[in-house]
Parts: structure tokens; C-alpha cells; sequence
């Protein structure tokens, strides 16, 4: 036999002791032919093979199976020249095919047997004989062929050291086991268990009424491995269903040895389940028969009550399970049926003492994605989720989790949870860890179950598990908030912050977030997330901005992101969780690292801010449409964590220029101007050289020889952009109108500061002009 039995899953269907149909088997004749095959070529071999004994029904293949009910025959060769042979036996759906649909047993396992299975078999003096175990494989092609018809072929071919081949056939019917499939006889199964061990190995034979032999097979322990019982005696073998049948056990010189009389083969199957449910063992007979199912336990402290149970078909029974022990414990129940000792099933369960028993099962510890993990870095938020189990019979009163790092103490308390009982199916209480509290290195995640419930085994009420911190290396760029724009102008909703950074290398934001929630756990923040890939080149900046099209409006040009309204495709877009506009009154915008690592803080208005990144008063709130702006020291933005850093000399306003202090060397002649003396004589001087281009800022235009002087330019193709103030004291006079008009119908540009760039600029009183972009005439600007 082998090895113990593959058992199949519940509901799945096992043929036993089965009849309803008599056959009457016709003599079959055997054929020794020479064949023209894939295995040699055609040649008629000196020499007679034969099929001598075999059954006339093999069994189709159970549904749910992989291979049908074992069969044997006993094949022959006489009269053939003394030497070695191959042999094949298998069985195929029509003699000329080429293919198998069994497996044979070679002496040591299955193989196909489309194949010469058996090789250098010796022939002495030309004589050999002996038995072949076979089987039918689902998965075999030939057997799909022969599935659905009535008869099939059991093939012997003998092939010489020429590659020479006889062959010989033997026609037979085929069973349909369980009614599965078209064309066969409704078969069943014989199965038994013979109380003399003096018949294992030996062979038992199935005849009909008629003497004709329809099942056979070699009685356990056969050394075959077909998924049997290793048991002395025990057999199992098909035939068709009828009544009448004789059981004959013969050894292998075919000498009968035992006889039974009156043999009956059913259809239908001897089969039960094992469910353990509430402390219950529950067995239900799902067979077709009545039948005995014998139970026992691996465990010796273990009674079972009643050891043997009897069943009709669908009948249910409950067996008592006794024991007494201070600790869980699991146990294998075994169940046999008497009736055929090949079904047998197997239970693991879980017996527990009688009491309550809390028990905390493990511990995770998990990034935001689900990965578990034993080491982060310091500002990440982790979740801890543990399993605590009752393991006892008893339900608890309240119980409580609690979380803690390093100590057992309301200081080093992450949290806790719950419940107001806890019964036998387990709890998965978790919480978040923020880990920027956590300084760098080694600390120890514990989680405890408690109740107030006595408890007969509190040893395993605590868990613990270490987490390494790593710091938060990010921190150490020098990255800036260097603007913020809160309090817009009416219906704008321009606001943006500036990020810079100051260092001489490029720096990757992704996962960096701005928020204005830092007081709130991670995870509960609202915030603008820079997308993944985002980088920050060095000794530059970056604008976010809530309404890029507003920001355009005001700043005249476009902002790196936008992470409020979509207002244009111009400028990505920037992820925002939740809802951030910054207040009027006051507010906190801080830079966060993909961490959670604090890297800048600003804190302004009517707000009190007392954490990292930050030290004293907030900045004081700016009126509407005025900039905050970081104060610049020698060459790099101030950073004190203070509102120092902050504090400026002017108010900016959105929109406004904001030109930094420039230094370079340069070869120019250099000319000096004294107005009224001769300024304007050297203006006109160098007005009239130009060649191409001239941009004229002055606060008003009056003179009319500078007019002139400025329509011949045009005249000769210049272009000439003019910039005066729009709303001077005492307003535009009708003088600088007319002189104004006449150059814009010659063709100059004139621009008035007045309108919306009053937003920007109180008044335009600066004096200058470019000539060809290659000089440059500056005057005052009082």
C-alpha cells in the first residue's frame, strides 16, 4: 500500500459496496498481433503474449478524483527466443491509439504506462509471467477520450532489443462508479477486511454468477501505494452492481485459498464529516448506509462519549468531549468507518480550560501602506495593532488594551482601547504611533489585556516589540519658508506661501506637505502634498498658490503649483487632504518632511504657538494685500525660529517689485548730470542717437521740444514705450493729455500708473530711460 490515504474534502463522494445492475459477460477473444506503432516497427516476433487473467469491467474515475479504483491482470509470454524485453501494459480507448489513459506500478510508484514501464524483463527460456497494477489518471488525455464510452482496451506489447514489436489486446467494459458519466454500467465497490493476516498480499477476484471474473486486486499490505490502509487483510475492488457475486481469494499461482458466496454490490458511498463547534463534537453520516464510525484522540487526557457511533445515512450525532486542563491544549480526533476503513477523517481542535483567559496572540507594527516593519524613521505614523484572544470557555467583563513605549506608565501611554466583554472570537484592537516623540534608537512597543475577571493563566496578558527610530536626516536641508501671502485682496483668493532652498544642491520634495494643523496627529492633518518626483533646484524657490489665475492677475507671471481652485492648465496642480486657507486673524503654516519632521515654522496674527520650529510671539498680522516676507541677512534669509525673523522696514504689497541689492563689474563710461544746468541738453543728446528701441519712465510728460524730439524718432521707426504717473497732485493737466495723444497716434506705447496698479504702487515718481538697451540715464526720484 504504501503511504496513509489522500482523504477528500467534505461533500466529496467515495463509491463503496454498491449494486443495482446485472451483467452478463460474453467470452472476449485475445488477439496476438503484430502492430505497425510508434514504439518500433512492424515485425512479427517468434514468441505469444497473452492477457491470461484480467477483470471485464474496470472503473471509471470517482468525481472529485484523480484516479480510479486500482485493478490487476496477469500478462504472459511464452515461446519467445531466450533474452531481455520490454514490456507495456496500459489501457486505451481504441487499440490503434498510441497514448494511455492509466498509470502502471513499476514496484516502487506509478508511472504513465503509455510508456515500456517494464525493461530487460529476462525471458528465460523464452517464458514469463506475471501480475500488473494499473490505473486510470483524470488528467490523462486518452482517459477524457474513453470517458463517456461503454468499453475501453486493456494493451500488452513485448519489444525486442531491435525495436520489434508483438502486441495483443483484450476488450472490456467500463463502470460509471457514481453516475457520472455516459454510457457505463452503474458499478460499485466491494470492500472488506479479511481477519487472517495469512491473505495479505494475495489476490481477491469478484466473479459473477456465470464464473466470469469482473473485478480483481491484491489484498493489503501489497507494498503498492494506491492511498489505501496499510492493513493487514483490508480490500477493496469494483465490479457491477447486481447480486449473486462469489468472493474468491487466490495466491499468485491463481490456487483459490478463501471463498464467500451471496456477495451483493449497491451503488452509493460510505462517507461522514468531524465539525467541532461551542465545545461540541458533532459527527453526521453522509454516505448512502448505515454505518459505525469509531472515534479517538491523540491526547490520552481526553474522553470521548461514545467512542463508537451508528448512523443511518444523514443522521447527526453529538459526542461528548471530557477532560480537565490548566492549559489550552489542541488534539486530533480520529474517525474510521467500520464499514470500510479507508475513509477515515481527521480534526484538529482547540480544547481550553474552563475560566477566562486573555491573551495578547502578537503584535504588528505597520507603515501607512499595510507593510510590517521593525524600524522607521523618527515623525512617521505607524499603526500598532495587536490580537488578544479569550482562550478560555468563560466571556470577560470590561477588558482593557493598552499601548505604551518603553514603560509601563501614563507618561509613555500611547492609548487605549475598550471593550466591554470579550468572548471566544478574537479582538484586533490598533492605534497610532507617532513616532516624532521617540528619540533615536532602540525602544520597546508593549501592549497589556487586563480585566477584572480572575483568570487561571495571566502570564500571557503582555507583548512586547522593538522598534528602531532612525532620525530624520531630511531635517537637515535647509529648506525655508520665505513668503506667505494670507490676507488677499477682495475676491482674489491669491494666497501662497514660498518655499526656498538654500542649498548648493538640489533637493527632492516628494511627500513634503505644508499644513496648518500641526497640533493634530499625522494622519488627521490637513495638508498640500508636493507630488512625487518634485525637486527644488538650489539657491531658488518655488510658489504655491491657492488661485494661480488670480496670482497671474496680480504678479504677472505664474506660480510653480496650485492647490486650490483648478483655474488653469498652465500650472499643475498640487494635492491637498482636506481644506487649507490660511486665516486673516492667525494661523500656523509649517513644512513637514514625508516623515512628519518638522523643517520650517512660521506662527503670525492672533495666534499662540509654543512647538517645535518655533520659539515666543507670533509675527504681527499684516493689513490687506501686504506680504509677509523673511527678513535677508548678508547674502541668505535670517532664521531664528522668531518673529526677528520677520520684522522689515517696509511693507510689501502684492504685486510690487522686489529687486535685491546687486553687485557686478562692468566697463561704461560714466557721465553726471546736474538738473536744470544741463540735464536736459544731454537727455535730448542721447535720445536723438538712438537706433532701435527707448523706454521713458518719467512722472509727468509737459515739455513740447521733448515731444518733438520723440515724434521724429517715430517717424524714423523707433519703437517707444512711454510710462508716466496716471493720477499726479492736482491731476493730469490738458497740456501733458495732448502731447501724450499726440505720440500714441504716432505710434508710441503709454502706459499710466493709475487703476489696478494702485494695488501694487502708491504713485510712479521714479525718472529713467534706455536707449537701445545699452544706456542708461537715471534722475531723481523725489
Amino acid at each position: 500500500m504504501g503511504s496513509n490515504p489522500t482523504l477528500p474534502s467534505p461533500g466529496m463522494r467515495r463509491v463503496s459496496l454498491s449494486s443495482l445492475v446485472l451483467f452478463i459477460v460474453l467470452p472476449i477473444l485475445a488477439l496476438s498481433i503484430s502492430l505497425q506503432t510508434n514504439d518500433g516497427t512492424e515485425s512479427l516476433l517468434e514468441g505469444k503474449p497473452s492477457i491470461d487473467i484480467y477483470p471485464e469491467y474496470l472503473p471509471k474515475i470517482l468525481t472529485g478524483e484523480d484516479y480510479s479504483i486500482p485493478f490487476t491482470v496477469k500478462v504472459s509470454m511464452n515461446n519467445f527466443e531466450e533474452g531481455k524485453y520490454d514490456i507495456k501494459v496500459c489501457v486505451t480507448s481504441d487499440p490503434s491509439k498510441s497514448g494511455a489513459a492509466t498509470q502502471v506500478w513499476n514496484g516502487s510508484r506509478w508511472l504513465y504506462s503509455g510508456w515500456y514501464v517494464f525493461h530487460d524483463v529476462v525471458f528465460a527460456n523464452g517464458n514469463w509471467s506475471g501480475w500488473i497494477s494499473l490505473r486510470l489518471k483524470q488528467s490523462y488525455a486518452e482517459y477524457k477520450r474513453l470517458m463517456d464510452q461503454s468499453s475501453a482496451y486493456i494493451i500488452l506489447k513485448v519489444r525486442n532489443e531491435n525495436n520489434e514489436v508483438v502486441a495483443t489486446h483484450r476488450k472490456v467494459k467500463l463502470l460509471d462508479m457514481d453516475d457520472s458519466t455516459k454510457n457505463g454500467t452503474f458499478g460499485g465497490l466491494i470492500v472488506g477486511l479479511f481477519g487472517q493476516n495469512k491473505y495479505a498480499g494475495k489476490i481477491v477476484v469478484v466473479r459473477n454468477k456465470d464464473g466470469n471474473i469482473t473485478g480483481i486486486y491484491s489484498i493489503e499490505d501489497n507494498s503498492i501505494d494506491e492511498g489505501y490502509p496499510r492493513r493487514d487483510g483490508y480490500y477493496k475492488l469494483s465490479s457491477p452492481v447486481g447480486t449473486n457475486y462469489t468472493l474468491d481469494v487466490v495466491d499468485r499461482n491463481f490456487s483459490l485459498l478463501f471463498r464467500i458466496k451471496n456477495i451483493t454490490v449497491r451503488q452509493g458511498i460510505y462517507d461522514f464529516d468531524l465539525d467541532y463547534s461551542n465545545g461540541t463534537l458533532y459527527i453526521q453520516n453522509t454516505g448512502d448506509f448505515y454505518d459505525t464510525i469509531v472515534l479517538n484522540s491523540s491526547d490520552n487526557d481526553i474522553e470521548l462519549l461514545p467512542r463508537e457511533v451508528s448512523l443511518n445515512s444523514g443522521e447527526v450525532c453529538k459526542v461528548e468531549i471530557k477532560y480537565n486542563l490548566t492549559e489550552p491544549r489542541e488534539v486530533m480526533i480520529e474517525g474510521v468507518s467500520k464499514s470500510d476503513i479507508s475513509i477515515c477523517r481527521n480534526l484538529s481542535i482547540k480544547l481550553v480550560p474552563v475560566g477566562s483567559d486573555l491573551s495578547v496572540e502578537w503584535v504588528k507594527i505597520l507603515k501607512e501602506s499595510g507593510k510590517r516593519i521593525d524600524r522607521c524613521v523618527a515623525g512617521e505614523i505607524l499603526t500598532v495593532k495587536a490580537m488578544v484572544k479569550n482562550r478560555g470557555t468563560e466571556i470577560t467583563n470590561e477588558s482593557t488594551v493598552s499601548f505604551y513605549y518603553d514603560v509601563e506608565n501614563e507618561k509613555h501611554l500611547i492609548g487605549k482601547r475598550i471593550y466591554p466583554s470579550i468572548e471566544n472570537y478574537a479582538k484586533y484592537p490598533s492605534i497610532k504611533l507617532d513616532t516624532s516623540m521617540l528619540s533615536e534608537g532602540y525602544h520597546s512597543i508593549i501592549v497589556c489585556v487586563n480585566c477584572s475577571c480572575d483568570e487561571f493563566n495571566k502570564s500571557n496578558n503582555r507583548y512586547v516589540l522593538r522598534l528602531f527610530v532612525e532620525k530624520d536626516i531630511l531635517q537637515e536641508e535647509r529648506l525655508l519658508i520665505t513668503e506667505v501671502y494670507y490676507f488677499t485682496n477682495p475676491n482674489m483668493e491669491n494666497e501662497y506661501v514660498v518655499i526656498s532652498n538654500l542649498m548648493d544642491h538640489e533637493i527632492e520634495l516628494s511627500d513634503f506637505y505644508i499644513t496648518d494643523q500641526p497640533m493634530k496627529r499625522y494622519d488627521l492633518q490637513n495638508k498640500i502634498i508636493f507630488p512625487y518626483g518634485t525637486k527644488i533646484s538650489p539657491n531658488s524657490s518655488i510658489v504655491l498658490t491657492f488661485n494661480a489665475t488670480a496670482y497671474y492677475r496680480e504678479v504677472g507671471k505664474f506660480p510653480d503649483f496650485e492647490y486650490g481652485m483648478n483655474s488653469t492648465d498652465v500650472v499643475p496642480d498640487i494635492p491637498m487632504r482636506g481644506f487649507i486657507r490660511l486665516s486673516n486673524d492667525g494661523d500656523v503654516v509649517v513644512l513637514k518632511s514625508k516623515y512628519n519632521s518638522t523643517i520650517d515654522v512660521i506662527a503670525y496674527g492672533n495666534v499662540e504657538y509654543h512647538r517645535e520650529g518655533w520659539i515666543g510671539k507670533a509675527i504681527p498680522g499684516v493689513k490687506q494685500g501686504e506680504i509677509l516676507k523673511r527678513r535677508i541677512g548678508v547674502e541668505l534669509p535670517i532664521d531664528t525660529d522668531t518673529a526677528e525673523d520677520w520684522r522689515l522696514n517696509r511693507v510689501y504689497r502684492i504685486g510690487q517689485s522686489d529687486f535685491r541689492v546687486r553687485k557686478f563689474d562692468l566697463k561704461a563710461e560714466v557721465c553726471a548730470l546736474v538738473s536744470p544746468d544741463c540735464s536736459f541738453d544731454i537727455l535730448c543728446k542721447e535720445l536723438e542717437s538712438t537706433d532701435d528701441e527707448i523706454l521713458l519712465n518719467v512722472y509727468e510728460l509737459t515739455n513740447e521740444y521733448l515731444t518733438e524730439i520723440l515724434e521724429g524718432l517715430l517717424e524714423r521707426g523707433v519703437k517707444i514705450r512711454i510710462l508716466v504717473e496716471g493720477s499726479p497732485v492736482g491731476g493730469m493737466k490738458d497740456e501733458e493729455i495732448h502731447l501724450l495723444n499726440r505720440l500714441s497716434s504716432k505710434g508710441a506705447d503709454v502706459y499710466l500708473m493709475n487703476g489696478a496698479c494702485k494695488l501694487r504702487y502708491g504713485f510712479d515718481h521714479a525718472k529713467y530711460a534706455i536707449i537701445d538697451n545699452e544706456t542708461l540715464i537715471i534722475g531723481s526720484a523725489n
